[in-house]
């Protein structure tokens, strides 16, 4: 992976020889994440009592890392 991580899943996809696949997988899948993360929205209601804290994971991973809709709240400037 690109970035040390205290993460379970990942640390078993290395175990198993798996993180670069892993990896390019999520990197090929970039371009649908607004998408994916709009379906887990829709979704909420059922994945929510299913995956418990894993979905605020899993909705982290679709979220890019400088969204315009990231600023803090009441930030006008854009300057998050």
């Amino acid at each position: 992976m690109t970035a040390p991580v205290d993460d379970p899943i990942i640390d078993a996809l290395d175990r198993r020889g798996l993180g670069a696949p892993a990896e390019l997988l999520i990197d090929t899948h970039r371009p649908l994440a607004p998408l994916m993360d709009d379906a887990i929205t829709f979704l909420d209601p059922i994945l929510r009592p299913l995956l418990g804290t894993r979905l605020r994971t899993i909705r982290s991973w679709l979220r890019p890392t400088s969204a315009p809709d990231d600023r803090k709240a009441g930030d006008t400037t854009g300057a998050g």
